[in-house]
């Protein structure tokens, strides 16, 4: 690591920390480390139905046909978070609120933001959808939205570094 350069700690956030979130960690990881940026990334729900749970197996499975690592034990975000961490990015509007609502003070509110604010094209809608419920093309799709705007994270960190 560069002496001049700062390990950036970011959480990324879906609701169950096993589809969105965890395709989030790994693709935002496997991109920082290209460009170099050093990072240190994790995920959470703002459920804890799954603790412990390994992601859905198609979350695991597009992250791996796309060439990006998978390993992941779900857990619960918490407000201990906002300590450890320097950015929040959460996948939609529920997730936002519910991280907020954990929010000590104004300092940790600010660190929370959505992932497509970082897109850098144009979605039909500014939230990463849950593919939960729907096929494997689902998770293809948020894959997609969450590698664009990881690239828009990146660039956004390198600029505010």
């Amino acid at each position: 690591m560069d002496v001049d350069q700062i390990m950036i700690r970011v959480a990324m956030v879906c609701m169950g920390n096993i589809c969105r979130s965890p395709i989030a960690e790994h693709v935002f990881r496997g991109k920082a480390k290209t460009v170099g940026l050093e990072v240190e990334v994790a995920s959470a729900g703002t459920g804890g139905w799954h603790v412990g749970e390994p992601a859905d197996p198609r979350s695991i499975k597009v992250l791996a046909d796309h060439g990006y690592t998978s390993h992941h034990s779900a857990q619960q975000f918490d407000s201990t978070w906002f300590s450890r961490f320097d950015f929040i990015i959460v996948m939609d509007d529920d997730n936002f609120r519910a991280v907020v609502s954990q929010a000590p003070d104004d300092i940790a509110k600010s660190k929370v933001r959505s992932l497509m604010d970082f897109y850098t094209g144009t979605a039909s809608d500014r939230i990463v959808p849950d593919p939960y419920y729907g096929a494997a093309e689902g998770f293809v799709h948020v894959l997609r939205l969450i590698e664009n705007a990881s690239d828009g994270l990146i660039e956004f960190l390198q600029e505010n570094q």
